[in-house]
């Protein structure tokens, strides 16, 4: 083969790649249709095919699906801090507050800050799930089984243990609000 042709291989190659990946990840990035068809049973002699229907979602669900996120989220979010950070992702969720959720969320940075010392502590939290356990047109709480994982010192010297957060919204300018958070 000629210098030419074998550089025209590699680009073809390339671009038969290139190709096949964009529609790989085109793909990917679709939602499902509400109509699909899956393949049940496939052998060489026989292809069953059956139509599942994907629901729409009623705005009631599509209001508690965002509450359960926005509750994990925050939660993570909000029990995730160390001294070292100065809590400044507390104070980074105030957009996701109320009024007066802004304000505890100050006092409880400023007693943290007040009790710090030189020794590293920090708090890290991850949402395990969540459950809307109450709502209504302009006020719900949302329940968030979490793991978290408090370091003293170092990350080697850490305790694990779980916790719940009831995390209450109110409604506020159309937008769900963080209007108080407990540990239980």
């Amino acid at each position: 083969m000629s210098k030419w042709v074998k550089i025209l291989n590699i680009i073809l190659a390339i671009l038969i790649i290139s190709a096949a990946g964009f529609l790989f990840y085109k793909n990917r990035t679709q939602a499902p249709k509400e109509k699909t068809n899956v393949v049940v049973n496939q052998n060489e002699t026989e292809n069953k095919t059956e139509e599942v229907v994907i629901p729409k979602l009623d705005e009631a669900t599509k209001i508690k699906i965002e509450l359960r996120q926005l509750a994990s989220n925050f939660a993570e979010r909000y029990g995730s801090y160390s001294n070292q950070s100065n809590y400044e992702n507390i104070t980074d969720l105030k957009p996701f507050m109320t009024q007066l959720m802004q304000k505890s969320a100050d006092n409880f940075v400023a007693a943290k800050i007040k009790e710090s010392n030189e020794i590293y502590f920090g708090i890290f939290t991850k949402a395990l799930s969540s459950e809307v356990s109450s709502i209504s047109s302009d006020q719900a709480i949302v329940l968030v089984n979490c793991q978290k994982q408090e370091s003293t010192g170092s990350a080697l010297n850490s305790k694990i243990y779980y916790q719940t957060a009831q995390i209450s919204f109110s409604k506020e300018n159309s937008a769900w609000k963080v209007a108080k958070i407990e540990w239980k």
